[in-house]
């Protein structure tokens, strides 16, 4: 059975002389650095995002909102005016 996975060994050269071939030698560094910039940019949203997760998480606290005293929370149909008959 033929295995498709990363290339090894002397692959790599030929993909490094494909791609300058492709590109040339001197769009290689401007490829690089935007390829940086972006990989850099990607990280920072994502830790934008992990630390509003991790906000939200605890001021959250896994705490259930207050009722106020004397109240009870109950699944009550939308159409029940509270046991009075409409008019």
């Amino acid at each position: 059975m033929l295995a498709i996975g990363l290339p090894h060994g002397s692959d790599w050269i030929w993909i490094l002389a494909i791609v300058v071939l492709l590109f040339g030698a001197n769009k290689l560094p401007m490829l690089a650095r935007g390829l940086g910039k972006s990989i850099t940019e990607f990280k920072k949203a994502k830790d934008d995002v992990e630390r509003e997760f991790n906000k939200a998480l605890r001021e959250g606290d896994g705490k259930k909102p207050e009722q106020p005293p004397g109240t009870s929370v109950s699944a009550s149909n939308p159409d029940d005016s509270g046991g009075q008959k409409k008019s």
